[in-house]
Order: C-alpha cells, then structure tokens, then sequence
C-alpha cells in the first residue's frame, strides 16, 4: 500500500467540512490527535441518493435505516473508510 496524499486539519471553532469524497483513493482514514466535545464527530452519509424516497416510517433511529451516522471522535481514534464514502464534519461548537 502506498500513501498518496495526507494532511492535517485543525479546526477553531465555527469551522466544519462540508459533505465530500476523496477520489483518486482507496481508502480514507482520520486520526483524532486531540477532540474537543463540541466539535468531536465525524458524519457519513448514504451514497445512494434515491435510497429513502420509499422508506417506511421509523419510531427510532438506527443505523440500519439512516441516510447518515456518526462516530465520535476519542484521542486515539483511527477511522478508516473507502474513500468514496460521503462524509463530513459538523461546525465546531467547543471552544479552546
């Protein structure tokens, strides 16, 4: 396997990462160095656009039928996933 691009994000608060994709890739990974509660999470997102037009009504949520879930982020945390996956960050509400 070789690493063919990587790079550092540091967010201050009121910063987010809008929904994206990292083409040209196989898979893509984060590594939290620090988290902050307020600006910890990671989202990802259904790829399949049309996915929900016909889904039933839920009375809770779960991840087997969600447009989109999170994972928290923990110093320490490494979180691989296949590049072409949708993901974004929402803005970060922690202050310094």
């Amino acid at each position: 396997m070789v690493v063919t691009g990587c790079w550092a994000n540091v967010s201050p608060p009121g910063a987010c990462h809008h929904e994206h994709t990292h083409p040209d890739n196989f898979p893509s990974g984060v590594d939290y160095v620090k988290a902050s509660v307020g600006g910890d999470t990671i989202d990802f997102h259904d790829p399949r656009p049309q996915a929900h037009v016909m889904a039933p009504r839920t009375t809770k949520l779960s991840t087997k039928h969600a447009a989109s879930f999170n994972i928290n982020a923990k110093v320490g945390r490494m979180v691989l996933f296949p590049a072409w996956l949708a993901h974004s960050v929402d803005i970060k509400r922690a202050q310094e």
